[in-house]
Parts: structure tokens; C-alpha cells; sequence
């Protein structure tokens, strides 16, 4: 990495000494912005790098309109954008105005003042446009606070890194710069994946990926691209695995020609290419070097719902084309897919007035996940038995096998390299719609018939043989629904729930019928989450919501555990516990049907943007104690349950903030006799016990471990894996373990925890993480002993008065708080802290020399001299200084 960060410094330096400015050029040429700077589209439009290759400003976007970002400035014959600000706002006029405000504010106001777009962050002392086109704002100390190159749009220039779980979005068209119809998204466990926007992260919806092994968890992986074009997925290791950095996947292996500049787009085609971009005017001035794919057609949802894409014979261009009776939902764009010309509906038609037809179409297909899969003898009889079930909207047929699909058909493709036949039903106009010549279509065969003596026997002929292939199918569709059923433990189950009235009376066994209805057919507008064991949907059953999760296929050989689990769960009685009502067996996998939670899940408070800080002090508290005692009544349950899997995404809060913990998908029974397992490691980055990592040994202390990584989430709020802390660091268990040996505490604690939190309540839950965070699982509390501990700290009574030891050491005198002890002395002296119910919390240390501090509750001396590191506290129209825990200072003078 050394070697790779040192030619990228060199390959800068050329290109500064390369670049120039020319004289009619408006624009300025600075390496620092100053506060106060401002830009206007048609006056001095934009800010250059250095070397003049980058500029970040304002860039024509349509007539008159213009676009804010950062573009290619220094080529003579591209002038590539390659990071846009507030994208899907409409581009603006030619009114407006960017400042760097005197506050350090970068603000796109209107001549009306009205604020479009803004960043916005406190102690901004300058900004730049650096010569790898990153720009940047600098506090005073030059050290950054925002950097484009954190918030990627669709390009990726050399020497800027992606980090997992970070994303790509396309742009619609090649002139708009708005969010497209495709992202990219490096995800946990190193793969690089492509899929449509608006989408769940599943491998039904991806459409090319790197495809690497998952390796270690604790395992980071970033997307890096080098100036010389290497394109690679690079593997750190982590606290558990002390590795060196390793090429996981080379995309590219790098490129020898001098006098290019290489840059990764996410086209709006939806294709990830390397462009080789000439600095020198000299050669072909750009090139794609290497592409995700070469067929224009791969990318899913190109041609929307419906659509189907083909290449066109001459150029292999991607064109995208509606079945029979379907129309475009756009003409103009035929990206946003086609829609049927009738909406007919089985109920609707029960007379038989309207008539329908198939559409055959060869070698083409969609990616729906089918109805059904039935084997037949040719496509003939896959096409009469689509057209003869109502239910069935298309159908297709390959090797036997006929699969019928619902509306919308998702992903269709057309390619002579696929033998698949699509059957598309649809409806031929009503009567009074008809034009002349179809008309004419219908009523030959009617004249045919009529002539013939036989109307009346044919007629029946026909009825009987519908009824029989009706009959037919639905013997098939029961038969096949009765092996799921059975194959998933159904019968098992059923029996069990017989034998046990108290189950019975809360639990169901669901149709699949009536979860599909419940769901929308599993709409995806309808997932409300989504993890490595399954996605959980919305669904109303009787006018009540619940979350039903369709979990990945169930292990055939553990149907008897799974069942038990089932059952487990259904007999868990606590109100820290989600409820699980019912499943369906019925599917190919099985679906669980729990109580719907109001206020979405820890995670989503702790970490989505504008709701940091939303949770108080004594609700997280809450939280943390409630969430304990569901873990330790799980652990003690008369068949023990270890969840495996606690994170502060399956920790559902209602509103109130009460606790219901989610996600039994890896949870293992235990029997009271045992007291560990082998297993095969199970769980989610950052929060997996090590010691389990290391062995495959799986006991109640792995909760314990994963418990730890949630209650220090509570306190500093911080991410569970984040690439802005240093490397050792980046595990959040290892950084709260760090900063509590340092006797650091107070610098992590989440600010609005910090201001509201007692030191006794404070420190005693941070102990409690530190215990449960030790690496030696022997040496970590139980659950029980978790919640005990947690409920006292919740239940304690906070001394207003609470002071300060003072110890002589040396010279120095240190600071710390100790509310069992009498106020401290040293020699005639006494010192006193002000505590949190009178003048300021008592986490915080006023920095005394010679004069006492006496502390009323309306009458305050202050002392003679204060130190400010943090904050300030007004008291009386007066200000204290205040400065973190634990502070050393030099002896008082005499």
C-alpha cells in the first residue's frame, strides 16, 4: 500500500507540472478556497485543481441550466462529469449563486436567498479541489471534515477507495445527471454486485457480481482503482486475523500506456466499464479498457415490468420490446416497461365473454419466480394448460418443465442461444371495441361452426374436456402443496399443536393463499427487512398487520429441529420477545408469520441519517436492560435458546421504546444438560463472539459477546464496523475496549448520552460491556447477571451532591469521581465539583487552582481560574469552564 500511495503522489506531481490555465479561462486557480468565495454559471463558474485537470463548479446541463459537481476540466475533448451535488434536483438557472459562506456553509442559494442545496458542518476553515478530484473542506487544523470522495455518485477516479456496503447509483441518460435505474453496492464479505435500483439485496435481482469467497467476517474489502488502471478488490485483516492486505480479485490487471488517466463509470446502461482517458490530446482521446459485461442486455430491469430486451442484429445495441397486448407505459421511454392494453380479472369473466388468446414468443423469457412448475410433454400442452388456468398470465416452456407466472413478469430477455418458449395470455377486445378486421376474425369460425350439424356435441366435448383439465390441475397443485407441506414438518407439527391446547390457542398454521393475498403476491413495495436467513414483508390479515418472513430453504435433514424451534418459539411467553403466530408450509419454504413492531428497529435509530441522537439517555438504558432480560429468559427457558445472532437490527422497538428482540433464523436449542455445541459459524459482522469464530463452539456466553457490541452501540452510538476509525479500531468491540484501558470513556460516549447521563450509570454500564466484550468467553457474565446488574444501575438514585476525589501524586494532583467516599481534602484545602442536578454533570471536572470551589444550589463561588476543552456550562449569567474525566494537573502555586 506504501508502494501504491507513493505513485500515486508521483503520478500527481506529473500531472501538475503537465497542466496549465489558459489566459481566457474565468474560472480561478487556487489551491485553497477561502471562505467568503463565491461561483456563478456564467461569471467565474467554477474552482480548478492545481494542475487545472479537476474542477469543481458549475457545469452546462441543457439550455441555459446548469448542474453543480466536479468535471474533468484539463482535457481538451472531455469534459467528463464525475461527481454531481444534490443530483435529482432539477438542473438551475442562471440566477444563482455558489458561496462558501464566512461560516464555512457551501451554499447553492437563489438570487431570492432561497437555500437549493448546502453542506453544512461545523469548524469548516477552508475548502480545495484537490488533483485527484476530490474536493474537500478543512478545519483549521487542515485536517478534513467532508470529502466528495465519501459520497461517490456513479465514478470512481484513481486513488478514491469504495468501502463496503457502500453504493453506486447510475444517472438516468447520458446529458441527465439524475439517479438511474441501476446501482452497485459493495457489500459485506467482499462481493462487488450490480442490481436494479429500488430493489432488496438478493441474488434473485443481481445481475453480475465478482463472485469472490466470503472468507473471514471480521474481514474488510474495498474497491480501489490505481493510476495505472488497476482495478482490484482489496482484503485487510482485522483484530481476529492479524493478515496482510491481499489482492482479493484483480477486475484489471493495469495497463502500461503512459499519458492516460484511467476513471471507473457506472454507465446508465446499467454496465460498470474503465475508461482510458488521454492527458496529451494525442491517441484515440477516450477508450473502454474493460467492461462487467458485454452484453448490453444483461443488465435486470432495463426494459422494466413486462418488457423483454433484445439486441438488434447491427450494432448489438439493447432494444426493448412489449409482448402481445401490452402497450409502452411510455413511449418516449421504454425503459419504464409495458402494461397490458385490458385489465381482466378471473371473477370478472365467468360468463366467458371475453376471449383470450396466447402469444408465442421464441427464445425469450422472464425471471419470475414461478406459480408453479409442472411437467409436461411439449410447449402445446404447457400453452393450453396457461390459457385454461385462470390464474396463469404467462407461461414457460424448456425441457419439459412449465412454469407458470403472474403479473408483472420481471426481467424478460430474448436470446437465439435459449431454446425457452413464453406463452403471454391476453385478452382480445370486447365486442363494441373491436375494429372491422377482428371482427371479421371472429366470426368465421363462428360461420364455420354454425354450418356444422355438430354444434351442440362439439360444445359439450369442449366443456368436458375443460373440466377435465381443471380437474387435473387442481389435483396437481393440492399434491404438490401437500409434499411441501409434509417435506417442511407440517404433519409433525400439526400433531404437536393438537396435543397442546395452551400452543393452540395462540398459533396457526396459514395457507399460502392467504398470505399471498396478505403480502400483494410478496410484493417487494411490501419488504420492510431483509438479512443473509430471509425477507420479511408487511401483510394485513383480517384488517390486523403482521411481519411474515420468507425464509431461505429449510435444511431437509434438520426438519425434526426446525419443527422444535417452531414450536419453542410459539411457547415463549415474554414481553421482550417478539411473538411468532403461525407459518405456512405449503411453499417450497417455509413462511413465519410474527407480530408486527411500530417503531422499527434500534439500528434505524442509532444510525440513519437525521436520527442520531434521537434516543434519551434513560431510554437507552431501557433498551439495554430490557433486551438483557429477554436474552437471559431465552437462556433459561426449559429448553435453552441461543439466539446467534443479536444485533441492533433485530431489535424491534415499539413506540415507548419497549424492546422485542427478532430473528430466530440461526437460534440453536439446547438441552439443560449441555452446555456448548459445534456448529458451523453463524452471525453478523462485528457482533460474532471470537472465541466462537476461532473454534466453532457455540454456548449461551456467544449471546453474551454479541450483547457487549449492542450495549456499546448504546453508548457512543458509533457504527459496529466503520473505515473512519483507525484499522485496529474499525471492530467497535475492540475500539470501546481500547478507549476504556486508555481511561478514555468520556471522549466515545455519544454527545447527547454524555449530557444527560449520571458517572455512576454512565461508568457501571460501560464495566458491563467490558465484561461482556472479554475475550475469554469463562470470563463474561451471564445474561441473568447482565440484567440484574442493568436494572440496578436503572433503578439507582442519584445523589445531587456527588464530589470529586482529590489524591496527591507528586507533584500533580488527579481527579476523579467516587460518590462512596466524604468530600476530599488535601492538606487545609477542599474541593468540591459541581454535580448534574445543580450546575452542570458530574462526568465533567473543573480544572481548580489555589481558590475552593463552594457548590449551592443558587449560590455559586466560581474559582479563580478554568480550563475549556469541551463545553460550556452558564450558570447565573456566568460561564464555567468544563473539561473531560479524568484530568492530571500540575500542583496548584503556593
Amino acid at each position: 500500500m506504501a508502494n501504491e500511495a507513493h505513485f500515486l503522489f508521483l503520478f500527481l506531481v506529473m500531472l501538475s507540472a503537465m497542466h496549465f490555465v489558459a489566459a481566457h479561462d474565468r474560472r480561478r486557480l487556487s489551491n485553497t478556497i477561502s471562505r467568503g468565495s463565491s461561483l456563478t454559471p456564467t461569471g467565474n463558474s467554477s474552482w480548478l485543481s492545481p494542475s487545472g485537470l479537476f474542477a469543481f463548479g458549475f457545469f452546462p446541463q441543457g439550455h441555459n441550466r446548469y448542474g453543480v459537481g466536479i468535471i474533468l476540466a484539463g482535457l481538451a475533448t472531455n469534459k467528463t462529469v464525475v461527481w454531481t451535488a444534490n443530483r435529482d434536483y432539477p438542473p438551475v438557472s442562471d440566477n444563482v449563486t455558489l458561496r462558501f459562506t464566512k461560516d464555512g456553509r457551501l451554499v447553492l442559494q437563489q438570487q431570492s436567498q432561497e437555500i437549493i442545496w448546502q453542506i453544512s458542518h461545523q469548524n469548516v476553515s477552508s475548502a480545495s479541489i484537490l488533483d485527484s478530484g476530490n474536493f474537500v473542506l478543512y478545519d483549521c487544523e487542515n485536517k478534513i471534515i467532508w470529502q466528495s470522495f465519501d459520497e461517490p455518485t456513479d465514478t470512481i477516479l484513481p486513488g478514491q477507495i469504495l468501502s463496503e456496503d457502500q453504493e453506486l447509483s447510475s444517472r438516468i441518460s447520458e446529458s441527465d445527471f439524475s439517479t438511474g435505474i441501476f446501482r452497485l453496492k459493495l457489500q459485506f464479505h467482499s462481493n462487488l454486485v450490480l442490481y436494479p435500483a429500488n430493489t432488496v439485496d438478493r441474488s434473485f435481482n443481481s445481475y453480475w457480481s465478482t463472485n469472490v469467497p466470503a472468507g473471514v467476517l471480521y474481514d474488510v474489502t474495498t474497491l480501489n482503482l490505481n493510476p495505472d488502471g488497476h482495478l482490484f478488490l482489496l482484503r485487510q485483516g482485522s483484530f481476529v486475523e492479524a493478515t496482510r492486505p491481499y489482492i482479493l480479485a484483480n477486475l484489471t490487471q493495469g495497463f502500461n500506456e503512459k499519458q492516460r488517466l484511467y476513471v471507473v463509470k457506472f454507465d446508465f446502461d446499467g454496465i460498470l466499464r474503465l475508461y482510458s482517458l488521454s492527458l496529451d490530446g494525442k491517441g484515440k482521446g477516450s477508450s473502454v479498457v474493460w467492461e462487467s459485461s458485454k452484453n448490453r442486455c444483461d443488465p435486470k430491469g432495463l426494459c422494466g415490468l413486462n418488457g423483454y430486451c433484445t439486441l438488434t442484429d447491427d450494432d448489438d445495441d439493447p432494444k426493448c420490446l412489449c409482448p402481445g397486448g401490452f402497450n409502452y407505459v411510455s413511449p418516449g421511454n421504454r425503459n419504464e416497461g409495458c402494461e397490458r392494453n385490458y385489465t381482466v380479472h378471473c371473477g370478472s369473466n365467468k360468463e366467458r365473454t371475453i376471449q383470450y388468446s396466447m402469444t408465442q414468443l421464441q427464445h425469450t423469457w422472464w425471471e419470475n419466480d414461478p406459480d408453479s412448475v409442472e411437467q409436461m410433454r411439449s410447449k402445446e400442452e404447457c400453452e393450453a394448460a396457461c390459457l385454461e388456468d385462470c390464474e396463469c398470465e404467462a407461461a414457460l416452456y424448456k425441457d419439459g418443465d412449465c412454469k407458470k407466472l403472474s403479473l408483472p413478469l420481471r426481467y424478460g430477455r430474448s436470446s437465439m442461444n435459449d431454446s425457452t418458449v413464453a406463452f403471454i395470455k391476453w385478452a382480445l377486445p370486447p365486442p363494441g371495441n373491436m375494429t372491422k378486421n377482428s371482427k371479421d376474425k371472429l366470426v368465421v369460425p363462428v360461420l364455420a361452426a354454425g354450418s356444422g350439424g355438430g354444434l351442440a356435441l362439439m360444445l359439450v366435448f369442449l366443456v368436458i374436456v375443460y373440466c377435465g383439465v381443471r380437474q387435473h390441475q387442481r389435483v396437481k397443485n393440492k399434491k404438490l402443496k401437500e409434499n411441501f407441506f409434509e417435506r417442511n414438518g407440517g404433519i409433525i407439527l400439526q400433531q404437536l399443536l393438537y396435543q397442546s391446547e395452551s400452543i393452540l390457542d395462540r398459533a396457526r398454521i396459514y395457507t399460502e393463499e392467504e398470505l399471498k393475498k396478505a403480502t400483494n403476491n410478496f410484493n417487494e413495495s411490501n419488504v420492510i427487512g431483509q438479512g443473509g436467513y430471509g425477507v420479511v414483508y408487511k401483510g394485513v390479515i383480517a384488517d390486523k398487520v403482521y411481519a411474515i418472513k420468507k425464509s431461505k430453504v429449510v435444511d431437509r435433514s434438520q426438519v425434526d429441529q426446525f419443527v422444535n424451534e417452531v414450536i419453542i418459539l410459539w411457547q415463549i411467553n415474554h414481553p421482550n420477545v417478539v411473538k411468532l403466530l403461525g407459518c405456512c408450509l405449503e411453499t417450497p419454504v417455509p413462511l413465519l408469520v410474527y407480530e408486527f413492531v411500530t417503531n422499527n428497529t434500534l439500528f434505524h435509530h442509532l444510525h440513519d441519517e437525521g436520527l442520531a441522537s434521537s434516543i434519551p439517555w434513560t431510554m437507552r438504558l431501557k433498551i439495554a436492560t430490557e433486551t438483557a432480560g429477554a436474552l437471559a429468559h431465552l437462556h433459561s427457558a426449559p429448553v435453552h435458546i441461543i439466539h446467534r445472532d443479536i444485533k441492533s437490527a433485530n431489535i424491534l422497538l415499539e413506540d415507548g421504546y419497549s424492546v422485542k428482540v427478532s430473528d430466530f433464523g440461526v437460534s440453536r436449542l439446547f438441552s439443560p444438560q449441555e452446555t456448548h455445541l459445534a456448529t458451523l459459524v453463524q452471525g453478523t459482522f462485528g457482533y460474532i463472539d471470537p472465541e466462537y469464530f476461532h473454534s466453532g463452539i457455540l454456548t449461551q456466553k456467544s449471546d453474551v459477546y454479541s450483547f457487549g457490541v449492542v450495549l456499546a452501540e448504546l453508548l457512543t452510538g458509533a457504527k459496529v464496523v466503520s473505515f473512519l476509525r483507525e484499522e485496529k479500531d474499525r471492530n467497535l468491540g475492540m475500539y470501546f475496549l481500547s478507549k476504556l484501558e486508555e481511561d478514555r470513556l468520556y471522549t466515545i460516549l455519544e454527545p447527547r448520552v454524555r449530557n444527560e447521563g449520571n458517572a455512576v450509570q454512565l461508568e457501571g454500564a460501560a464495566e458491563i460491556a467490558k465484561k461482556c466484550l472479554s475475550i475469554e468467553g469463562a470470563k463474561r457474565p451471564t445474561m441473568m447477571e447482565v440484567a440484574e446488574e442493568l436494572a440496578e444501575l436503572r433503578e439507582l438514585t442519584i445523589d445531587d451532591h456527588l464530589c470529586v476525589e482529590v489524591d496527591y501524586n507528586g507533584r500533580e494532583f488527579k481527579y476523579r469521581r467516587d460518590p462512596k467516599k466524604s468530600l476530599p481534602h488535601l492538606g487545609q484545602e477542599k474541593y468540591e465539583v459541581i454535580s448534574e442536578r445543580t450546575c452542570c454533570p458530574d462526568v465533567w471536572m473543573l480544572i481548580l487552582h489555589k481558590n475552593s470551589l463552594k457548590c449551592k444550589l443558587n449560590e455559586i463561588e466560581l474559582p479563580a481560574a478554568a480550563l475549556c476543552q469541551s463545553r460550556q456550562t452558564k450558570i447565573e449569567k456566568r460561564t464555567v469552564d468544563v473539561h473531560y474525566h479524568e484530568v492530571t494537573l500540575n500542583k496548584p502555586p503556593e
